[in-house]
């Protein structure tokens, strides 16, 4: 006859099975936990910079980028240089400036998370080559290194070739008579970069003849009018592009401020154009793009001198950079 299973033996087991269960459980929680704890990151107090900052890790394990997020102002935002940052090192990490103003970031990595403010402007913005915002018509490059002349530097605001100082999309801006009035950046902004954005705020009549240039240089970039400008912009962007439609159909005529950005990068060898921080479709003519050098540029004419602009420009920037669509977005909502 089997004997039956005493009282005690069945608790002595169930308290082996139980024990097993919770050492097992323990190894599990101590190696998974344990692997998210040993991943800490800590903000270098002080080093935040538009949207840039320096990230320590704090933590017991190597840990990569791609384990991190970033919100701005809750918003997910992408890193924009992937990156390992070793155990104990540091590393400047900069992430998409999606809104501009002043803006809370946090970064959360697997076993903690951080967050900061901090007031993004263009001039924070990474890649910025040169910014002109026309104000008083100063031809100042906020960066500090691309201070440009109107006309040829001797005329008076608004006299001969200078072009008058009206309001613009964001303070005041240029405005040129489509006779004789330009500006000029006679530096080298930007060489041989593999990757541009240009953008520019662009308020305009009809124009009175065709090819009235609103940016021009021998030959890193020519954006200009066709016809009465009732059809969009024609023109290249890159010491290799072939010239071809940069905003096909679009009427920027009537006065009113319209925000053009261009991108290129020699990765498609494409330029992308938006309209109002929306994207107007890439433009194939200009398949080609390797590399931008912009050296010696004019403002409302040619290079030669000749096809005067009769409208007004405004904010025009220059990134060493594509920046994203969301970007693109967040620079015309700064200025709106």
């Amino acid at each position: 006859m089997r004997k039956a299973i005493t009282p005690i033996i069945a608790i002595i087991i169930l308290l082996l099975i139980t024990m097993s269960l919770a050492a097992s459980a323990w190894l599990f929680l101590s190696v998974y936990a344990g692997g998210m704890t040993s991943k800490l990151i800590q903000q270098s107090y002080g080093s935040e910079e538009g949207n840039t900052v320096m990230i320590t890790n704090i933590g017991e394990a190597d840990i990569h980028t791609d384990e991190l997020t970033v919100l701005v102002s809750n918003e997910p935002a992408q890193i924009l240089n992937p990156q390992l940052i070793e155990e104990g090192g540091s590393a400047f990490i900069s992430f998409e400036a999606i809104q501009l103003g002043q803006v809370n970031v946090k970064f959360v990595a697997p076993g903690n998370s951080f967050s900061y403010n901090v007031d993004i402007n263009p001039e924070g913005i990474t890649g910025l080559a040169a910014h002109w915002a026309f104000d008083g018509g100063s031809m100042a490059d906020s960066t500090g290194s691309n201070n440009g002349v109107l006309g040829d530097g001797t005329c008076m605001k608004g006299s001969g070739a200078c072009p008058s100082v009206t309001d613009g999309k964001a303070g005041d801006g240029l405005q040129f008579d489509g006779n004789d009035d330009y500006a000029r950046i006679p530096s080298q902004i930007i060489g041989g970069s593999d990757e541009i954005t240009i953008a520019f705020w662009l308020s305009v009549p009809v124009q009175e003849s065709n090819y009235r240039r609103i940016l021009s240089d021998e030959g890193g970039i020519d954006v200009f009018f066709t016809t009465d400008g009732t059809n969009g912009l024609y023109g290249y962007v890159g010491d290799s592009g072939s010239g071809g439609w940069l905003l096909s159909n679009e009427d920027l005529t009537g006065g009113v401020w319209n925000h053009v950005v261009l991108t290129a990068s020699a990765s498609d060898g494409k330029v992308y154009s938006y309209i109002n921080g929306n994207p107007a479709g890439d433009n194939y003519n200009n398949v080609g793009f390797t590399s931008a050098t912009i050296d010696d540029l004019f403002i409302g004419s040619g290079y030669d001198l000749a096809h005067k602009l009769s409208g007004s420009v405004d904010e025009l920037m220059v990134f060493s950079r594509v920046l994203t669509e969301k970007e693109i977005s967040a620079l015309h909502a700064w200025a709106s």
